[in-house]
């Protein structure tokens, strides 16, 4: 008997709402893109960039597509319908003129945990099915999306088709984040293009997020613009609280930053959002004095032998991110 889900009709409306569920759901630091909102540059053109390279996170891409398709992926059936979206996107970069480098990730690092994704793909599975019985077809179509997974053989056909093409790419030693902060740091690419907000913790020079094909538009961040980054009432969030600080940040406490607001290495902890902890590390100047002080101290009430873990394998995250390390 076939999976209930194929019972689904996919329609050109529903693969058009899977499409724009997708970006409703980007993984990185929670809250993190809309803290630093004040340096993001909208409406960047793509052909700013005729002539040079651009680094791609190629698993962005491979999600992107993989909304095409959730249902063929999750029923095991074999699909290249996923690779529409990584194709338009090196047609746009030809017509424009940028050379695209793709990098995917490599081997899985043993401190990421991928039981919270585990649960909440499991969940949406059974919710978006529960939603497929009820006749709630456009709800269940976007639970179901929710549920499938980028697979290693959808990577492998995407870089069959790099090899066909005769465009470069690169398998990172782990995480392609550092690989791409890495590449544009060290000056192989002008940039890199991605989806969330991960590209900051590693220090990665310039990111452009949410490329839009049609317009071939998307917004443009700056690392070193971070120390004229402003809050709601215009008041500097990494620069001026003492001498150096913008150093501070610059060099170490803006990856703390990110470690404290969770990441897929260390879970967040309850109570812990991106504005408390920016307000901690800016008071503390360092993690270590920030967990065993208020306010975090308070709001995690975590004895010494847990704080002492906590803050343990907050310095092994902070490794791991080191784009030098890989």
């Amino acid at each position: 008997m076939a999976p209930p889900w194929l019972w689904l009709k996919r329609s050109a409306k529903a693969r058009q709402e899977l499409y724009v569920v997708s970006f409703n759901n980007i993984m990185g630091v929670a809250g993190l893109h809309s803290f630093v909102k004040s340096i993001v540059q909208s409406g960047v053109s793509l052909s700013e960039f005729c002539g040079q390279t651009l680094a791609i996170d190629a698993s962005a891409w491979l999600h992107r597509g993989l909304f095409v398709c959730p249902l063929d992926v999750l029923a095991g059936q074999p699909t290249d319908r996923f690779l529409d979206q990584p194709l338009k996107l090196i047609a746009t970069f030809e017509k424009y003129g940028v050379r695209p480098l793709f990098v995917f990730d490599g081997a899985v690092l043993p401190m990421k945990s991928g039981d919270e994704r585990r649960e909440l793909r499991s969940k949406a599975l059974e919710e978006g099915l529960e939603l497929l019985r009820s006749g709630h077809e456009s709800e269940a179509t976007s639970k179901l999306a929710k549920a499938a997974k980028v697979q290693p053989w959808m990577a492998m056909r995407l870089i069959d088709e790099l090899r066909h093409r005769g465009l470069p790419f690169v398998v990172a030693p782990y995480e392609a984040d550092p690989q791409l902060a890495f590449l544009v740091r060290e000056g192989h690419c002008a940039a890199a293009i991605s989806e969330d907000s991960d590209l900051l913790p590693y220090g990665c020079p310039l990111t452009m997020y949410k490329l839009d094909l049609e317009s071939a538009t998307g917004q443009l961040v700056k690392f070193d613009d971070l120390r004229s980054a402003e809050d709601d009432k215009g008041s500097h969030l990494f620069e001026g609280e003492w001498v150096g600080e913008w150093d501070a940040w610059r060099t170490g406490l803006f990856a703390e930053l990110c470690v404290l607001s969770g990441t897929d290495y260390l879970k967040k902890q309850g109570g812990v959002g991106i504005k408390t902890a920016h307000k901690a590390l800016r008071q503390h100047r360092s993690l270590a004095r920030a967990l065993r002080n208020p306010p975090l101290r308070t709001i995690l009430k975590l004895d010494d032998a847990e704080l002492t873990a906590y803050q343990r394998d907050a310095e092994r995250v902070r490794q791991v991110r080191h784009p030098d390390d890989i």
